[in-house]
């Protein structure tokens, strides 16, 4: 695996940059798709965060990305984690946390509003509900969070993808603090295949590092 550092090059045209604006998540899904253009099916993960107001991305793959565009920097690393149970780590993951109750699917913010029939609801609430929801997903991909992990940047998203009438939509929610390994073969297999749904659009890659 390799994870990589990809960022526009600063004489970019205004044409790439117009389709990497955050309204335009079809594009920067393709403009990512270009970088491996001899994989018939996804086998990387990403995640958009930005520079100094500039786009940059964090992208997780078998294979190293390759610019055939001359219009992003990347830059390239190994990534072969030796972890074992009990080490604690720092981590940063953006999500589309989902439950499904009844045959119906929502992100859990509003599965929360929902529940307890409320328009607002408060941000205690919010964390308490995401911190079960990221509970489950330790219990399944090997790992236990920290109680003082914190969920914040919740978003409804919309994607128009050309030749499709009705838009994609999916939520966002970033989780950042600290957990420690319980099953080190799950975990690792969850770092290379992400966590969650929407990992064509950004989601589902977990960024660790040692404390």
């Amino acid at each position: 695996m390799y994870l990589s550092k990809v960022q526009l090059r600063s004489d970019v045209s205004r044409k790439k940059l117009h389709q990497l604006s955050k309204h335009n998540i079809y594009a920067e899904h393709q403009l990512i798709w270009q970088l491996f253009q001899r994989q018939k099916k996804r086998d990387f993960l990403y995640r958009r965060d930005e520079q100094q107001s500039w786009p940059l991305f964090y992208v997780l793959s078998s294979q190293p990305p390759q610019d055939n565009t001359q219009c992003w920097q990347i830059h390239s690393k190994s990534f072969v984690p030796q972890l074992q149970e009990g080490v604690t780590l720092y981590f940063s993951l953006r999500a589309n946390p989902v439950v499904v109750r009844q045959q119906s699917r929502n992100d859990i913010v509003m599965d929360l509003k929902k529940r307890l029939g409320k328009e607002h609801v408060h941000d205690r609430e919010i964390q308490e509900t995401a911190y079960q929801w990221l509970q489950r997903q330790g219990e399944k991909h090997g790992f236990n969070p920290a109680a003082a992990c914190y969920a914040d940047a919740y978003q409804q998203h919309r994607v128009y993808k050309p030749g499709r009438k009705s838009t994609i939509r999916y939520s966002t929610l970033d989780f950042n603090g600290q957990l420690q390994i319980t099953q080190p073969e799950n975990f690792i297999a969850m770092l290379k295949q992400g966590i969650g749904r929407s990992k064509s659009f950004g989601c589902g890659l977990m960024l660790i590092r040692r404390i």
